[in-house]
């Protein structure tokens, strides 16, 4: 898709195109890799799965606000240093 992006417009806004689709496509997989992992583990070891699955809900109850707050601070500060670096080059 990329380099048919290249032959209908500048290089520059087809090279920043190209960027976007790949963030997004990377962020699709790690999103879903994730639960793809947990579902392939529950499926070949059942009984350990239940535990650990309980244990990372009991965390995720108890951390949530923490969770957010520190997700929140790593996505703002990864779109300021990516727009930082748009701006200087």
């Amino acid at each position: 898709m990329c380099e048919e992006t290249r032959q209908h417009g500048s290089e520059g806004r087809a090279a920043l195109q190209c960027a976007a689709l790949t963030r997004r496509g990377l962020y699709c997989v790690l999103a879903s890799s994730s639960y793809l992992a947990m579902e392939i583990y529950a499926i070949v070891r059942p009984a350990q799965s239940q535990a650990l699955l309980v244990r990372c809900r009991t965390w995720v109850d108890s951390h949530t606000d923490q969770a957010i707050i520190a997700g929140s601070l790593i996505i703002g500060f990864w779109f300021i240093a990516d727009s930082l670096y748009l701006i200087v080059s």
